[in-house]
């Protein structure tokens, strides 16, 4: 017996599973990410068979409210108002009553098509407007989801996503120590909003911090627990298995795709070696 409790010792010592950070890879055709593609919008549009036509450069608004994303037009022509879009991270549609709008994103450029029943369209490219610093263009995006999202209370949120959008031209201009400056204020603002947008289940958890399950570690924790409630396992024994337990992690976050098949390798041969192990321990 104790030379068999020894082998289940050791089997366990390999228990820990590293958590490395990277970065993960981006599915271009996933479900949309609010924060990638709220804002404003400048438009170069060209108009067909309208009279009168509309405007050829406006700035059109991408909002998130609450669930839904909203593209307000009315810049664009009178008579257009809001139209509420869905799809995925390549495109984007709806009609709201005889319009139809469609953003398409591209790995050039983002194009937008106004169609309406009359045979008016509207075709061209917009750009979302932004400082070219990635920290303060996200608290644009997260700033405007708050503004949008019915959980937050206007008193309680943490931005105004008017001022925000006043600051954009003036990051945007900024070089050398004041961009530097800029971008460290900005990450310390995200870091604030995301979290509090996060628990008011007003964004989601970002990808790169949604955890991998591991189905061959949490076996393997599963049949650890089954180990301690045998009977015919001596305390010291016990006592080493409830140790290694919390080292046995059943998912992983900020992991590349290397290290999470290792780890389920790993708890794959360590839950079939206790598998062998069990009967010689006299353990169901």
């Amino acid at each position: 017996m104790l030379r068999t409790s020894i082998v289940l010792v050791a089997i366990l010592a390999g228990a820990v599973l590293a958590d490395p950070a990277t970065d993960p890879g981006v599915d271009a055709a996933g479900p949309v990410d609010p924060v990638a593609v709220v804002g404003r919008y400048q438009a170069k549009l060209t108009w067909s068979h309208c009279a009168p036509a509309g405007t050829k450069a406006p700035v059109v608004t991408l909002s998130p409210i609450d669930s839904r994303l909203e593209l307000d037009l009315a810049p664009a022509r009178d008579g257009l108002g809001a139209v509420v879009i869905a799809g995925d991270s390549h495109q984007l549609t709806g009609t709201a009553a005889d319009v139809t709008a469609t953003l398409t994103f591209g790995a050039k450029k983002t194009e937008l098509v106004v169609a309406l029943e009359s045979g008016c369209t509207a075709k061209g490219t917009v750009k979302r407007i932004g400082s070219a610093i990635a920290a303060c263009d996200e608290l644009a995006a997260l700033a405007r989801i708050e503004a949008g999202c019915g959980a937050v209370a206007a008193d309680a949120r943490l931005e105004d996503v008017t001022a925000i959008d006043a600051e954009l031209p003036v990051w945007a201009k900024a070089k050398g120590t004041a961009k530097q400056e800029a971008r460290v204020a900005c990450e310390g603002r995200v870091a604030a909003l995301r979290p509090a947008l996060v628990d008011a289940a007003c964004v989601a958890v970002a990808v790169e911090d949604q955890p991998t399950l591991l189905p061959e570690c949490r076996d393997l924790a599963a049949r650890v627990n089954q180990l301690m409630g045998c009977r015919t396992i001596d305390a010291r024994t016990k006592a080493a298995l409830r140790d290694a337990l919390p080292n046995i992690h059943v998912e992983l976050v900020h992991t590349d795709e290397a290290s999470i098949s290792v780890a389920r390798q790993q708890c794959l041969r360590q839950d079939e070696a206790l598998k062998k192990l069990m009967p010689q321990l006299g353990c169901p």
